[in-house]
């Protein structure tokens, strides 16, 4: 009997262990080298999965690991890929500008003199803040060191507003090249005469009989008043931008027609990528046809519907659109995909070609120094890894690994075709209770035996 728990104990103890051992360089059948960036070492590297890889990965992209020359297993992080990207803004100074000095001068213009502080920045552009509507000036700005030579930074440029007809305001004027610290700004037409809101009505009569009306409108004279003249200086900040993409034509699809359904469907396949749009070529113009995407991953499964979408040329006049891409609203990895377009009475369409656009997804490493990778991939019934470098990883901004190439497909010399899958935990637990019973089970019958 002590025996037979000791077995039990030995297979429930491997049952909890067993999940933990990760896959062996044998169990993947395809191997595909690496190859280091050119330049000293980093701490960090990356490399871009390609078509092939994704060809033989799993759903969760479990079976793939990555080993050195000396067969040890490297932790690792996919990603989505999502370069950064440089966004430039304008930001005011803390103070406005200070005016030293303002005149008129002739043909209704006003000259201002400027200063800015030393410890202030380059500014890249000025801005007038005024409550003032429906207006049009023209300024012109020059930059001087000494208050006696002057260089022009910008001129005529024109400012407005026409809210009387749309919301359109135009208040800044860009400095190119304003480090100076005197600047002097000259605003045109700085008085305007508009029309007063009053309107007379003169009546001319002759005799006793009104003979016409005559509509008389007066004008006012209205100041342009700036509240604050402002220095904006040029700040540029690193963001995220949007995840990166490949596009590819497809080589292999199919066109065909059902004149009783009024549809056309395209059947395609591609490597198992993970795809976010396809987008159709067509000579045709001036249509709007309703669209569906399917997609399945294997031959034999139901088909699953993507997408519902519409695709658009029109070709009149100054009406000039052009929408031929069905995208997907979340990225969709299979090998077989089927897209129907309904033609209702109009007739079919004439395609020419397909692309599709799919996500590209990087892994990250921690490389050694002088050490050589290759990736191992493909295989069945391989378990997820579990890394905890994944969430040191994961903190490290996009494009701060060294880019290492990925080569070829090439077969692993080492991988046993007749490799048993492993059993999983769980069912070696679950052989594991089913034994505890079978033993238990007499031994119980034995103890009732003998109490009775």
């Amino acid at each position: 009997m002590l025996n037979a728990f000791s077995t039990l104990f030995l297979m429930i103890t491997a049952a909890s262990v067993l999940p933990l051992f990760g896959a062996t360089p044998d169990a993947f059948p395809h191997i595909k080298p690496l190859l280091p960036p050119a330049g000293p070492s980093t701490e960090i590297g990356a490399f871009v999965l390609d078509s092939e890889l994704f060809d033989a990965l799993d759903a969760p992209l479990a079976n793939f690991r990555l080993f050195d020359a000396a067969r040890q297993e490297a932790p690792f992080l996919v990603r989505l890929k999502t370069p950064l990207r440089s966004v430039e803004s304008l930001r005011p100074f803390a103070a406005p500008a200070q005016v030293e000095s303002f005149r008129t001068v002739e043909s209704n213009r006003i000259e201002m003199l400027v200063a800015r502080a030393p410890q202030q920045p380059q500014p890249a552009a000025l801005q007038f803040e005024s409550g003032v509507r429906n207006f049009e000036k023209l300024v012109t700005v020059s930059g001087s060191h000494d208050r006696q030579a002057w260089t022009v930074l910008a001129a005529n440029e024109p400012i407005y507003d026409y809210s009387r007809f749309v919301d359109v305001r135009r208040d800044r004027i860009p400095l190119d090249g304003g480090d100076f610290p005197w600047y002097r700004i000259e605003v045109s037409n700085i008085t305007e005469n508009k029309d007063s809101p009053l309107v007379e009505i003169i009546r001319q009569t002759r005799g006793s009989r009104e003979s016409n009306e005559i509509e008389a409108t007066s004008f006012r004279r209205e100041p342009f008043r700036m509240d604050r003249i402002i220095f904006l200086e040029r700040q540029t900040s690193v963001v995220t931008g949007a995840p990166e993409t490949r596009e590819s034509d497809i080589p292999n699809w199919t066109v065909a027609q059902d004149p009783k359904q009024q549809q056309t469907t395209i059947t395609f396949s591609i490597t198992c990528e993970p795809l976010v749009a396809v987008i159709l070529k067509t000579g045709d113009a001036n249509f709007s046809r309703a669209v569906t995407l399917e997609g399945r991953a294997t031959g034999d499964a139901a088909w699953q519907t993507l997408t519902q979408s519409r695709i658009t040329r029109i070709r009149a006049g100054l009406i000039q659109q052009n929408t031929l891409e069905v995208a997907l609203p979340t990225e969709y990895r299979g090998r077989q995909f089927r897209l129907t377009v309904y033609n209702q009475d109009n007739p079919p369409l004439t395609f020419t070609g397909l692309r599709a656009r799919c996500n590209v997804y990087e892994a990250l490493f921690f490389p050694k120094p002088g050490a050589a990778y290759q990736v191992y991939f493909g295989g069945t019934d391989i378990p997820s890894p579990r890394y905890d470098v994944a969430a040191v990883l994961a903190g490290i901004p996009a494009g701060s690994g060294a880019p290492w190439r990925i080569s070829p497909t090439q077969p692993n010399p080492d991988f046993k075709k007749q490799r048993a899958a492993p059993m999983s935990g769980k069912t070696l637990l679950m052989a594991a209770l089913i034994l505890m019973v079978a033993i238990l089970i007499p031994i119980i019958a034995k103890l009732a035996r003998k109490i009775s």
